[in-house]
């Protein structure tokens, strides 16, 4: 049955309508409230038995026929609180009492009686006058709804723009309605004779009426004839003509919003051809909400419909529900009109801020073939707000780059298209939806506001229950959108893009710079007149415009990652035109196609409509490392197809499952990813692929395996059963070695490759699979031997050799007749090194630093040139490893000794010396490890021992009353030794050193010049400086036993130089006696002529007798 919908209460009440008093027995009463909390109205709802609720003169007062339950209760006050959010209120409101009874019709009306404003010369009605302050003059109802038997729909309440229940009548938008008409949209034409359409407006005119225009433009006039096809009044010219049915109501309010769009809203006399008698009492906006048509998909009212109330006197903040509307055609229009929060008088946005109200909209498209280009953000977070809705045909909306659309209330829609066809969408800045329920690209014409058994519509879809199909109207005969391009961003918490059962789109076009984070859903399952499914493409890669829009071409740079599902099994061909893209998600699509030049990756299972199919002309690549793509249907790969794969030698590998028919043709490429592969490793491709049934065969099968040291052998098989093998060769390693040392770790790590090596495989992995030109091999090779510790060892033995000079030299520098004369000495002696030695000769590139102190006791008899004594030296030697050993080591030292000396008081031209001492140290390394992606730190830590002797000697012969030269000579021997050594840290790159014993035998040869100075009193001032040549008599180098600590089967020998053969060093200082027993020297020397080294050393001396 088709239902007609109009306005109950024809008749209007008498002036002196009787009115229930406030005591009568209603069943309940709750509070229409608005955001701020403040009540608007006061709602009383009336069962059978708690009297009438609603009452006209000379009438039957109205009883309710049955009673509300909670669930409708609640459906009529969200109706009601969503006019509490729009109606400003005055600051001393009364809330207005509404009474809600029930009758049997299948129908619902609202009414509030006429009232008279003071001052007015036209009517407004009661409900009107109590929401601007007035008709506080007694105790009564300012409005009446009945509700009667409609199919109403019971669905939980959500805010949403569009009707939600696909089969009936929304019922928070029905008492929206109604309540529209007790707020004054009600027309106070009646018939002259009763039962005959002879309908004049009434001797006062009310806010509706006062507003309205005929066909000509002429205002209405009260007791004014109306003429209109199926009227039965006399032709007059003083009549309102609407023969035509294009009457209008307009306004100032109406007309700003309209902006010359049309002359004003449209009103009718007919409804499908036959004359509603409820005359011009509705908004006839295509589907609007508030007309009378049979098919309306608005919830809420439009904004020149809320301009129509402004009009009429009642206050509202219009721009707190649209940011801006267009209702012209065929504009070109640069939207800068932004949506957002508004300031609490509600005249300005704040700039930046959300708007919070219910079903707000920041813009709505009315008109058609629009060029739109929104450049202003439109933010709300209210509850079924929408950032932008379009409506009518043919209109053309860009998100311009940089613009923010949000719609991130509960149900909100960032973008909503919602009739028409042909239109199009162009997304290149930020839309989202992130509230629950949210969708950020929503293309649904929604249902039927007065349900869809009266009418539904969609993308060639037109039918109602009782009539089935019905002709399609041209604004249905085409996709909703023609084509959606997206280059930004698209966020929806329900979904990122979702069509509906009854909308199409022709092309979806994700381009360069596209983000899409949620679903992408199509419930469209419709077939054209030759049973073939409507079909949307979902392109993903093609070519774009400096617009954004897509053009023909791949996009080679394309990129982007979804994660999410696609559904759409009877709608959506998913096509990859061209880059690189990774899906990763359960999607059921009619079918997919990779293009040539195309790569699809991801983690996903495709369940493909029983016509579709996956073709494969470019390359599909399972997962994102490894992964699985599951395809529930046939795959076909063409001549230029490639399926690569991954894999390997742990068992990670990727998977590709078809529960099909496989058609094989083109290549399949296995790559080898970073790993431990022992050699002769297999993999066969049955492990990779499972198929329901197969054909054909790959023309091409290889693989790609990135590595200086594997290599990787393809063995075609019978059937599409195919497998790859890895091979290392016996110098995969030593190839690379820059040195001796170098090439016996490479032998080394090769010789034990052939074993699993579980301890050290990450080693091997980083090794295998570092740059193929081997330098980062060559590099490990280095930073893995013990480089850094024979750096150390060559540091103490070069410490002690200076320390062991520093001794014997110890009374030729200083050697004043005070000092050499019988008795106790003693001296004091701080010293300091630092040095620096390239890699050359065998020696490890390092920085030395060294402080420390030399002190000790001594006494010579009377008559004896002897002098014999004690020494201790306490000193830390740091040495730095550099490129390309990396390591930090320490050795702490304590040496204990006897020296003597021969220099006779009558005859200091003679000088002899000799020493011996033996010490302990406490030695440390840090060392670290980092080459290609490997990364080790290593600390080890052990106590040595040490021994050093030595001889000196020295003749100085006058040359000058104050100057003495002569040629000195010396000989020092110095023994090290380190126990073995166990590193901890990283175990792949651990190191167990065996112990290490080192000795060297140093000569020195060379030339002495001395001045002396006699000053005041004992006072004496001494300078000296000596060239000497060294030379190493013993093997420079000490052979180092290594294995690395997880695998003993890695186990080599390095040589380590612990010395340069030969040098020349330089010695200069000067020394200053206060008085015969004292002196005070300081000394500076050099190496020189040893290749790579540069150094410098220093001492203070105190010597005392006493």
């Amino acid at each position: 049955m088709k239902i007609k919908r109009k306005h109950r209460f024809l008749a209007p009440a008498a002036a002196a309508l009787a009115m229930l008093p406030l005591a009568a027995q209603a069943l309940d009463v709750r509070e229409a409230r608005n955001k701020e909390g403040r009540t608007a109205f006061e709602v009383r709802f009336f069962g059978p038995g708690d009297g009438p609720y609603f009452v006209l003169d000379g009438e039957t007062p109205e009883t309710s026929t049955f009673t509300l339950d909670a669930a409708q209760q609640q459906k009529i006050m969200a109706g009601l609180e969503l006019w509490a959010d729009i109606l400003a209120l005055p600051p001393d409101h009364v809330p207005a009492i509404i009474n809600v009874g029930t009758f049997e019709d299948l129908n619902a009306g609202a009414y509030s009686p006429p009232y008279k404003v003071a001052g007015q010369e036209v009517e407004s009605t009661l409900l009107q006058a109590a929401m601007n302050g007035g008709a506080r003059d007694g105790a009564f109802a300012h409005a009446f709804i009945s509700v009667g038997r409609l199919d109403f729909d019971m669905l939980d309440y959500v805010p949403s723009q569009l009707a939600r229940d696909p089969g009936k009548v929304d019922f928070s938008a029905v008492i929206f309605h109604e309540l529209g008409h007790a707020l004054g949209i009600a027309n106070n034409v009646e018939d002259k004779t009763e039962g005959v359409p002879t309908p004049h407006f009434g001797a006062t005119l009310n806010q509706w009426s006062a507003h309205l225009r005929d066909d000509n433009g002429n205002p209405a006039r009260p007791g004014q004839a109306v003429l209109c096809q199926g009227c039965q009044n006399a032709d007059s010219g003083d009549a309102f003509d609407v023969r035509q049915d294009k009457g209008y109501f307009t306004g100032a309010h109406v007309q700003e919003v309209l902006a010359g769009a049309m002359p004003g809203l449209p009103v009718r006399m007919l409804s499908d051809g036959e004359l509603d008698d409820d005359y011009m009492s509705h908004i006839e906006l295509r589907n609007s909400l508030m007309s009378h048509q049979a098919y309306r998909n608005y919830v809420n009212f439009m904004e020149a419909e809320l301009a129509a109330l402004q009009d009429m006197g009642l206050q509202i903040d219009r721009r707190n529900f649209y940011g801006y509307s267009v209702y012209g055609d065929d504009q070109v229009l640069d939207n800068r009109n932004p949506y957002a929060g508004r300031n609490a008088d509600g005249t300005a946005y704040i700039a930046g801020t959300y708007n919070t109200a219910t079903l707000g909209l920041g813009l709505h498209v009315y008109g058609e073939r629009n060029r739109i280009n929104q450049q202003a953000d439109l933010l709300t977070v209210g509850g079924g707000a929408a950032g932008v809705r379009v409506d009518g045909s043919g209109n053309a909306l860009t998100i311009a780059s940089g613009t923010r659309v949000h719609a991130n209330g509960w149900n909100g829609r960032g973008v909503m298209f919602s009739y028409g066809k042909d239109h199009t969408l162009n997304v290149r800045g930020d839309v989202q939806a992130l509230g629950q329920d949210g969708i950020a690209l929503a293309f649904d014409f929604g249902n039927n506001s007065m349900g869809s058994a009266d009418e539904y519509r969609g993308s060639y879809i037109r039918q109602s229950e009782d009539e089935g199909a019905l002709p399609l109207l041209p604004e249905l005969e085409g996709a909703l959108l023609r084509r959606v391009d997206i280059s930004g961003s698209v966020a929806g918490r329900q979904a990122a893009l979702y069509m509906a059962d009854n909308a199409l789109v022709g092309e979806i076009n994700l381009l360069r710079g596209a983000r899409v984070y949620g679903d992408i859903v199509s419930h469209y399952d419709q077939r054209d007149e030759h049973g073939r499914l409507r079909l949307t493409t979902l392109s993903l890669g093609r070519l774009a415009d400096a617009q954004g829009q897509a053009i023909a071409g791949a996009d080679g740079q394309f990129a982007l990652r979804h994660d999410g599902d696609i559904r759409g099994l009877n709608n959506l061909d998913l096509k990859l035109a061209g880059g690189y893209s990774s899906l990763n998600g359960e999607h059921e699509v009619h079918g997919v196609e990779v293009a040539s030049g195309a790569t699809l990756a991801g983690n996903s299972r495709y369940t493909l409509n029983a016509e579709g199919v996956f073709r494969n002309d470019g390359t599909l690549s399972p997962g994102n490392s490894f992964g699985t793509i599951a395809i529930d249907g046939d795959y076909v790969q063409g001549a230029q197809g490639s399926l690569h794969m991954q894999a390997d030698a742990s068992g990670g590998h990727d998977r590709l499952t078809i529960s099909g028919l496989a058609s094989w043709d083109g290549s399949l490429q296995l790559a080898l990813q970073p790993d431990w592969y022992a050699d002769g490793w297999t993999l066969h491709s049955g492990t990779l692929i499972q198929a329901g049934q197969q054909q054909g065969d790959f023309r091409e099968v290889g693989a790609t395996l990135v590595s200086p040291t594997l290599a990787v052998s393809t063995q075609p098989g019978p059937g599409q059963a195919h497998s790859w093998s890895v091979t290392r060769k016996a110098d995969a390693y030593a190839q690379y070695a820059g040195s001796a040392n170098a090439r016996a770790l490479g032998q080394a790590l090769g010789r034990a490759s052939a074993a699993q090596q579980q301890a050290v495989q990450t080693l091997y992995q980083s090794l295998d699979f570092s740059r193929v030109d081997g330098s980062d091999v060559a590099l490990a090779l280095d930073q893995l031997g013990p480089g850094a510790y024979g750096a150390l060892m060559a540091g103490v033995i070069q410490r002690d050799h200076r320390v062991g000079a520093l001794l014997a030299a110890q009374g030729l520098y200083a050697g004043t007749p005070g000092l050499r004369a019988p008795g106790w000495r003693t001296f004091v002696q701080p010293f300091g090194y630092h040095g620096t030695q390239d890699g050359q000769r065998g020696l490890a590139s390092h920085r030395s630093r060294e402080t420390g102190v030399l002190a000790g006791l001594e006494h010579s008899a009377a008559g004896s040139a002897w002098t014999y004594g004690l020494n201790l030296a306490v000193s830390d030697l740091d040495v730095t490893s550099r490129s390309p050993h990396s390591g930090k080591g320490s050795s702490t030292a304590l040496q204990l000794g006897l020296h003597t000396r021969y220099q006779a008081l009558e005859d200091p031209r003679w000088f002899f010396s000799a020493h011996a001492r033996v010490g302990r140290d406490e030695g440390k390394m840090k060392r670290s490890v980092a080459f290609a992606d490997y990364q080790g730190e290593q600390d080890s830590h052990w106590r040595g021992s040490s021994v050093n002797a030595g001889l000196m000697g020295a003749y100085l012969l006058p040359v000058a009353p104050s100057v003495s030269l002569g040629p000195v000579a010396g000989l020092d021997y110095v023994y090290a030794h380190r126990p073995g050594v166990k590193e901890s840290g990283a175990p792949a790159s651990n190191l167990a050193l065996s112990s290490l014993s080192a000795d060297s035998l140093q000569s020195r040869l060379g030339v002495m010049a001395q001045g002396r100075w006699a000053l005041r009193a004992e006072q004496q001032l001494q300078a000296y400086l000596s060239v000497t040549w060294d030379h190493e008599w013993l093997d420079r180098y000490a052979t180092q036993g290594v294995r690395l600590r997880a695998s003993p089967q890695i186990a080599f020998d390095q040589r380590q130089a612990i010395g340069e053969r030969d040098a020349m060093s330089l010695k200069a200082g000067m020394s200053f006696h206060p008085q015969d027993n004292v002196a005070v020297r300081a000394s500076v020397s050099t190496r020189l002529f040893s290749a790579g080294q540069r150094d410098v050393g220093a001492d203070l001396s105190v010597n005392w007798r006493f």
